[in-house]
């Protein structure tokens, strides 16, 4: 895992440094030059992520479903409704199972206090709408060569970051 980009796993990415932003890129790069010449690697085989949401047909829920399955991880949708737990308990207590469930849970469309508080008792890392349009990594994305199609792009993008953050 990488130490620079650790901390951001939990946050909302607002805050990239110059650094990070260029290793990220760099790492988008590489992964996008592997795929063209038929070099890419499964390197997350064996990791499980979760991908909490209502509805797993979205295009950003896709989008992280196809980033981490090119890696070779295993994704799982698990429903989110706010309504199944009626306290911060059931809350505590699910975020424990998801923490030994998976190695890490992309969050999309769920409040940022219960995704914080999802990062606060799964001790894994939780992503905050990591796939979402509006994510500062998509910006990063859109500074990347215009050659491969931009949600390719977006793809390879969400691929560096998954690995700057568990591999």
């Amino acid at each position: 895992m990488n130490p620079t980009l650790q901390r951001h796993a939990l946050a909302s990415w607002a805050e990239l440094s110059p650094l990070e932003s260029e290793t990220l890129l760099d790492t988008a790069l590489r992964l996008r030059q592997a795929a063209l010449s038929g070099r890419a690697q499964a390197l997350l085989r064996g990791k499980n992520l979760g991908l909490l949401c209502a509805d797993d047909t979205q295009p950003q829920a896709m989008l992280f479903r196809r980033a981490a399955s090119q890696l070779g991880a295993h994704v799982s949708h698990v429903t989110f409704s706010r309504a199944a737990y009626s306290t911060g308990d059931e809350l505590d207590q699910a975020a424990r199972v998801l923490g030994r469930l998976y190695d890490a849970v992309e969050c999309q469309d769920i409040d940022a206090d219960l995704v914080g508080r999802i990062a606060l008792n799964a001790d894994i890392v939780v992503f905050d709408q990591l796939a979402s349009p509006d994510h500062p990594t998509a910006a990063l994305a859109a500074r990347m060569d215009a050659s491969s199609p931009a949600f390719d792009n977006r793809c390879f993008m969400l691929q560096a970051v998954l690995l700057e953050t568990m591999a």
